[in-house]
């Protein structure tokens, strides 16, 4: 079984990175304002309103509390 060495072609990376950076560029569309008459308003509010206390009541009490689990088990290897 033998192994291959990867080459990088330098000049095709740095093209590709070129017009992918070009390309996304082009991708922007102008902004618009939004829809008045949007029937899906109080859903979204009520939506984001149950999401933002869900993240602050459960989610980042248990984000922090990982971090503190692992920082810990982290300095004792």
């Amino acid at each position: 079984m033998t192994m291959q060495k990867t080459t990088i072609h330098k000049p095709l990376l740095l093209s590709s990175l070129v017009i992918s950076i070009t390309l996304a560029g082009c991708a922007t569309t102008a902004t618009r304002a939004p829809d008045e008459d949007d029937p899906w308003a109080g859903w979204n509010r009520g939506t984001q309103t149950f999401n933002d206390h869900l993240d602050k009541a459960i989610l980042k009490p248990m984000a922090k509390g990982y971090q503190w689990i692992t920082r810990n088990l982290l300095m004792k290897v």
